[in-house]
């Protein structure tokens, strides 16, 4: 562990290691082991399809996460997303993301569609679809050597995939309950590994609330249970005060993986900053101390808006 953030030359032994986790690659990633965010409920489409024109807003942004900085090779996550309306009771989400692990780069482009059933004058049930496509490159090349090697001589790629899943979402103006796959299947496209062609669930599933404290605060808890088949259940327990709608301020307990600040901060209709500051309680804080998040957002009304009031979420 002492060499973990050393970018010298690799070992004979090393060399093997890795190329036994290239060959449990396709595992991985079929087990759906996905890019971790802290902001999932502020842009809620990235876990669930159904949360698609959701909101009685139209969204745009991005989001980017440093895991674990100053260890070479730690997770890095890039996202840009649009959720918006189709009409009265249809939703659009279009996402890409870039997650980079060591010399692993996963990329993921998908588009949701969701409808939106008014239950009672307080209540909404909706349903959603996702269809991605997926891509899994390895770059062997660039890593430094003792000796040459032909099995770090070229590349490697899993070729394109296609997945999709499903959610729905139960909300008021006060309370919301989601459940989704977002992979729940997949269809390969190309490439020579037959390990591709295999699938896994994964299961997330979440709820919160938007608790009226006084005439300027309120309380945003929520908690999100993640499974994935082989891989431990995760937790997520939020706890967000929000002023006003323009500052939120709170904090993330994250099952033995980390604990969390998270800021927000809304300056005018339009536009909402988030930042999250993340320490890990597992063995990594022997090595770094931190993994930060950022994200930014530009909202506006829908126009003949009709719906639902959707509680504030994260931030």
């Amino acid at each position: 562990m002492k060499n973990a953030n050393h970018k010298g030359a690799w070992s004979k032994e090393a060399k093997l290691l890795l190329l036994g986790l290239m060959l449990c690659l396709p595992y991985i990633q079929y087990g759906q082991i996905e890019p971790m965010y802290s902001q999932y409920i502020f842009n809620p489409n990235i876990i669930n399809p159904a949360q698609s024109g959701a909101s009685t807003y139209n969204t745009v942004g991005a989001l980017y996460r440093q895991q674990w900085v100053g260890l070479d090779g730690a997770p890095v996550t890039r996202t840009a997303f649009l959720n918006t309306s189709l009409g009265k009771d249809l939703g659009l989400g279009v996402g890409v993301v870039s997650d980079a692990v060591g010399p692993v780069d996963r990329l993921s482009l998908h588009t949701d569609f969701a409808y939106h059933l008014k239950l009672s004058s307080n209540w909404r049930l909706s349903a959603g679809l996702r269809f991605m496509v997926n891509n899994v490159s390895v770059n062997l090349v660039d890593l430094e050597n003792v000796d040459p090697d032909v099995e770090f001589s070229s590349n490697l790629n899993s070729g394109y995939y296609l997945n999709a899943g499903f959610g729905f979402l139960l909300q008021n103006k006060n309370f919301y309950a989601g459940f989704s796959l977002p992979k729940a299947m997949g269809l390969y496209l190309g490439g020579e590994n037959d390990f591709f062609k295999r699938s896994y669930d994964h299961m997330v599933a979440y709820a919160g609330g938007d608790i009226p404290l006084s005439r300027k605060w309120s309380f945003l808890p929520s908690v999100l249970i993640k499974q994935t088949r082989d891989v431990p259940v995760q937790l997520d327990f939020n706890a967000v005060f929000n002023w006003r709608d323009a500052i939120s301020l709170g904090g993330i307990l994250r099952s033995r993986d980390g604990v969390g600040l998270v800021f927000g901060i809304t300056p005018g209709e339009h536009w909402t900053f988030g930042y999250v500051y993340e320490y890990p309680i597992n063995e990594v804080n022997t090595l770094t101390w931190q993994s930060h998040e950022i994200s930014l957002t530009y909202r506006w009304p829908r126009k003949n808006n009709n719906r639902i009031r959707s509680p504030r979420f994260f931030l």
